[in-house]
């Protein structure tokens, strides 16, 4: 009789049923990840500038590569007759603006430089993260978590797919923030590993002010993690400096570059204009937090991005019931930590925040990475197959309005879109005209006519309609239909007292009015 003792059966996983695949698994988890950011790409090249906010952005990076400063050459509501240096208004932070600045001092004024910026900040920062988190699992998982990933992002962002092509800095400040997330829980925990996360999360509020709600589970972990190392009291005060010097040392060196710029006076005025411009976007007035708010809230998220609150936190205690039955410290940390950012900031998005949907962007995007998180790290083979179940049957809702992605590019992927044809058509039919007399362009809104002021060589090129009336100078009207009101009362007066209509074409009208 064999008294040998059996060999205790091994669980089934991807990393010892499927081995020998394990390479070729990584390389089919890199190509549908690099199709993800073609398919991104050829939407920027379908659509340019998209819209107002992203043209609004990319005026302040053309005004630093001109020298004109960190500015935008319009305001939103009163006319500016010179370039508004700093202005509180802008969402959109300068580690975001000043790569496109330099990008554009590099190739030029076009309409795709800002989109590909954006796109290339938003890839490398999670292309990184993939790399990393990629060595703590198997191809299988790789391959899987980076697919759960590209779902959750089409499941959920239908209605808002312009976040990952237009030049906004939502989906690059949650690209930061999951590097940052991912170095302090994961990484082995060390000087450079500290001070790393805290670098990715100065960046990532300085490319979106409103991500700083974001960090919370970042530096609960990071508390974590000093307990857990022990040391002396020294040993722990470098690491918080070490940690906070990275987040400090983004802001820091705008804020000195912005005192240059401004003086002591300017600057201080200029702060108490952003935090009263922070109050107004970001904070809701009124009587406080309600159910009916909640509520309001809650049917803004299901209608915007197709999910569910009981959803989120089904899929997260679900997950969590996993990580701490089978997966890695490193993996239980990671998940832990994203959770309870996302928690904090879908808190403030629901009761504290104004509660516009763009609002809850750097959320969602972190949400999206939340469910592939599970998928990375656990053991078994049942529970990815599990958690990813779960996560389709949540996005179930978001996926069939997934075709609408497909129809941005009205001509194809890597086509110019007929909006981007006629914008293209207005500029030059506009700098025709500047060559042969001078002229004052004027509109009624700024999104009305904020991308072709991009486009444009020069700056400060739009006055608003009521402002020009006595101008002796010919004026040429712009009416954006994506953005005009076409039963204003300035829009219908230009149209009764245009000459000649000189463009017509996509969203946009250029009247001549004597």
């Amino acid at each position: 009789m064999n008294n040998t003792p059996s060999a205790e059966v091994a669980p089934a996983t991807f990393a010892n049923t499927a081995s020998r695949w394990d390479l070729p698994l990584r390389i089919v988890a890199l190509a549908v990840w690099l199709g993800f950011v073609l398919f991104c790409v050829g939407l920027v090249v379908s659509h340019g500038i998209c819209c107002a906010d992203d043209a609004w952005f990319a005026i302040i990076a053309k005004s630093v590569a001109r020298g004109l400063g960190y500015a935008t050459t319009f305001a939103k509501d009163v006319e500016a007759l010179q370039p508004i240096l700093f202005n509180p208004t802008t969402g959109t932070g300068p580690a975001l603006i000043l790569p496109c600045a330099v990008a554009i001092k590099l190739f030029g004024v076009g309409d795709l430089v800002p989109g590909l910026t954006a796109v290339v900040c938003w890839a490398g920062a999670l292309t990184a993260l993939l790399l990393l988190l990629s060595r703590h699992t198997d191809g299988g998982s790789l391959l899987l978590g980076v697919a759960s990933f590209c779902f959750a992002v089409f499941g959920t962002f239908a209605y808002h797919f312009e976040q990952w092509f237009a030049f906004i800095g939502e989906v690059p400040a949650a690209a930061l923030l999951l590097v940052a997330h991912w170095l302090i829980a994961a990484e082995k925990f060390g000087h450079r590993a500290v001070f790393l996360s805290g670098l990715c999360m100065g960046l990532a509020v300085q490319t979106k002010y409103q991500a700083v709600i974001a960090t919370a589970g970042a530096f609960i972990i990071f508390v974590l993690q000093l307990k857990r190392c022990g040391g002396g009291w020294r040993d722990a005060g470098r690491m918080v400096a070490l940690l906070l010097a990275g987040c400090a040392l983004p802001t820091a060196l705008f804020e000195l570059y912005k005192l240059s710029q401004l003086g002591l006076d300017g600057y201080g005025r200029n702060w108490q204009e952003f935090l009263v411009a922070s109050r107004e976007m970001g904070m809701q007035s009124g009587a406080g937090v309600t159910m009916q708010l909640l509520q309001e809230r809650m049917a803004v998220l299901y209608d915007r991005f197709a999910l569910r609150w009981w959803g989120v936190l089904g899929v997260i205690a679900v997950a969590a019931v996993l990580f701490w039955r089978s997966a890695a410290e490193r993996w239980r940390m990671f998940f832990t930590a994203l959770a309870l950012s996302v928690l904090v900031s879908g808190v403030y998005w629901a009761a504290l925040s104004v509660g516009r949907p763009r609002y809850a962007i750097t959320t969602i995007t972190m949400i999206c990475f939340l469910f592939a998180v599970p998928v990375f790290g656990v053991v078994r083979v049942w529970q990815k197959l599990l958690c990813t179940a779960l996560a389709a049957v949540i996005l179930s809702t978001g996926i069939q309005r997934a075709s609408y992605v497909l129809k941005l590019a009205d001509r194809g992927l890597f086509r110019p879109s007929s909006e981007r044809l006629a914008r293209a058509g207005l500029v030059d039919r506009i700098q025709s005209i500047q060559a042969r007399e001078p002229v004052q362009l004027a509109s009624r809104y700024w999104g009305s006519f904020a991308d072709i002021e991009f486009l444009l060589p020069q700056s400060m090129n739009f006055r608003r309609i009521e402002s020009v009336e006595g101008d002796p100078r010919k004026k040429l009207i712009l009416i954006n239909s994506r953005f005009n009101e076409l039963s204003d009362y300035g829009i219908v007066s230009a149209r009764q007292r245009a000459s000649s209509v000189l463009f017509s074409g996509g969203p946009y009208e250029l009247l001549e009015v004597p």
